[in-house]
């Protein structure tokens, strides 16, 4: 019985400790992240093994605000995955980091974010055990000779005719036999209309729906370079219709173009082609981590792009400090910054790895001594009335004093 209890006790141990090293090793979503983590943390297209059987899938996103309104992409164009056994939608629970960047927006700067997925190949999306292959098989069409049953050979009956003469010395018999065989008739299958529909469902790049509109034939993606293939899903609305896909594996390094045929059941074809354009996928944080002053305080932060700060009227330039947020990668350039008067603006201009620009722009205020000089002019002023005030008082006293006689 002790024995028992240890081997339980044992079995509870190893069963906890294997809870906390999966959940510590539990990628989790993020935001706000800079773009060089955002990719290195994102995944590329991924099968999920049988042996794997479920999967944390990485995304890396921006989202940039644009006519007020967060707009996310997906930032890894060969991000993707599918089920080696054949589930085509397997049980997923999603972790997004990318939630806070939703609806309207003002900032015009850019965000990275991280999305996780959970996939379980092994379950279908409601929970359910995935027990096979959800992909249809090529169904043979396999054309049976009908069985042709042997005719029927309709005997009309025999008829015997029997004629006896007699006559003294014999007997004659006659025997008469007629067979008719009839020929059977055979049904000819009424002619079935062979269909047209070239219509595609569904179109999807790499897992991401584009959109696809019957109406429109020609659509646009954009690639890195250096991405040589990519994973095109049809579906189509009719079954007997085929499809085929030139051109999108060994791309060239350049701008391309991929075609997708679809031919119907009575040959009426559908050409759609997806126009690849290639970017860089260099860096584009165009951001200051810090600007900053021995004698000043700027408040400054990375997201606040205008600045007022106040200075003496002596002071004709200032001795700035500018720490890019990707120092290896971006330049910047200062200008203004010499001869400062009041109003004067002094801009930072920084450049990201990719060309995107960011300004940041310091309103210069100068302390004014105007106010010196106004009191000055008052002290003056109350001086000058105070001895007016005593000159005329006196004038009057001294009146009639003196008489001409």
């Amino acid at each position: 019985m002790k024995k028992c209890w240890m081997v339980i006790c044992l079995t509870l141990t190893f069963m906890l400790f294997n809870n906390v090293v999966d959940a510590a090793s539990v990628p989790k979503a993020s935001s706000g992240i800079d773009y060089s983590s955002c990719l290195a943390f994102s995944d590329s297209f991924k099968t999920i093994l049988n042996s794997e059987g479920s999967y944390y899938y990485k995304y890396c996103y921006r989202a940039t605000c644009g006519n007020n309104v967060y707009n996310k992409a997906n930032l890894v164009p060969m991000s993707g995955y599918r089920c080696q056994n054949g589930n085509g939608t397997p049980y997923k629970v999603m972790d997004d980091g990318c939630a806070k960047y939703s609806g309207s927006c003002s900032d015009k700067r850019s965000y990275y974010c991280t999305k996780v997925e959970y996939v379980d190949c092994n379950r279908l999306a409601d929970g359910s055990k995935f027990t096979g292959s959800e992909t249809k098989p090529t169904e043979k069409t396999t054309t049976k000779e009908p069985t042709t049953k042997k005719p029927t050979t309709t005997k009309k009956p025999t008829t015997k005719t029997t004629k006896t003469t007699k006559t003294p010395s014999s007997t004659t018999s006659t025997t008469t036999t007629t067979k008719t065989n009839e020929e059977p008739t055979t049904a000819v299958p009424p002619t079935v209309a062979k269909k047209n529909n070239t219509n595609i469902k569904v179109l999807t790049i790499n897992n991401v729906d584009i959109g696809y509109n019957n109406s429109k034939l020609a659509y646009a993606i954009k690639l890195p370079y250096d991405v040589t293939e990519v994973d095109i899903h049809v579906e189509l609305e009719d079954s007997s219709s085929k499809y085929t896909i030139e051109g999108n594996t060994n791309m060239p390094n350049d701008d391309h173009t991929i075609t997708i045929n679809v031919t119907a059941e009575d040959g009426s074809t559908r050409t759609v082609t997806i126009s690849v354009r290639r970017y860089s996928g260099e860096n584009n944080d165009c951001t200051l981590a810090n600007i900053y002053m021995d004698e000043y305080s700027l408040d400054f932060s990375k997201t606040v792009y205008n600045y007022r700060l106040r200075i003496p009227k002596n002071v004709r330039s200032l001795n700035l400090q500018i720490v890019p947020s990707d120092e290896l990668n971006t330049r910047y350039e200062v200008t203004g910054n010499e001869d400062l008067k009041n109003n004067s603006k002094i801009k930072i201009i920084s450049v990201a790895q990719d060309g995107t620009e960011c300004t940041y722009t310091i309103t210069i205020k100068k302390s004014s001594d105007t106010w010196k000089y106004v009191l000055l002019i008052v002290i003056l002023g109350a001086i000058l009335g105070t001895s007016i005030y005593f000159l005329l008082k006196y004038l009057r006293k001294s009146k009639g004093k003196y008489k001409y006689e």
